[in-house]
């Protein structure tokens, strides 16, 4: 995969990234879909229902990742609380178009603060979970090579000189 501009990860065509996202929304509307209408109303209720949702969903995600791909593209940085907002602000307003343009304008701006702190509570995790890895490994931690029992800190500087006995050769 190529980077484009000065994003942080590398970006995928948009056709593949758009093809992906529907392929997620539809798996996703089909899978919960399935759950809620069963519980709600049982097997007549998903066969009946659950196809409608999987195809709403794939669209929406479809629609996110257009809008994302853009402003990402547009502003060529990526940051992930802003242009998940927009995405999901975009995506909320143009698949609700439909019902009219007031219900479309609420629809965007609702999405838009539901997207901007999912993505906001994804950032803060992923920094939270980064904090909370193992530290690198260092060279003499590999096997064969015996850690020391004692690893002294001081707090100044100390001029390195050569084991007693050994020699320095050029």
């Amino acid at each position: 995969m190529k980077t484009t501009m000065d994003t942080q990860r590398p970006r995928k065509p948009l056709v593949a990234t758009i093809g992906e996202e529907v392929a997620t929304g539809f798996l996703m509307g089909g899978v919960f879909g399935s759950a809620y209408h069963l519980a709600k109303g049982g097997f007549q209720a998903v066969c009946k229902n659950v196809p409608r949702g999987s195809c709403s969903t794939a669209v929406f995600f479809g629609v996110y990742a257009a809008i994302d791909y853009a402003v990402v593209s547009a502003r060529r940085k990526e940051e992930p609380m802003l242009d998940g907002a927009v995405a999901m602000g975009g995506a909320s307003g143009i698949t609700s178009l439909h019902k009219g343009l007031r219900y479309a304008g609420q629809s965007a701006l609702v999405g838009a603060a539901f997207g901007g702190a999912v993505m906001g509570g994804l950032s803060l995790l992923e920094d939270w979970t980064r904090d909370l890895s193992p530290p690198e490994k260092r060279a003499d931690d590999e096997p064969g090579h015996p850690a020391p029992a004692f690893r002294p800190t001081l707090p100044v500087e100390v001029p390195w000189t050569p084991p007693v006995g050994e020699e320095i050769r050029n």
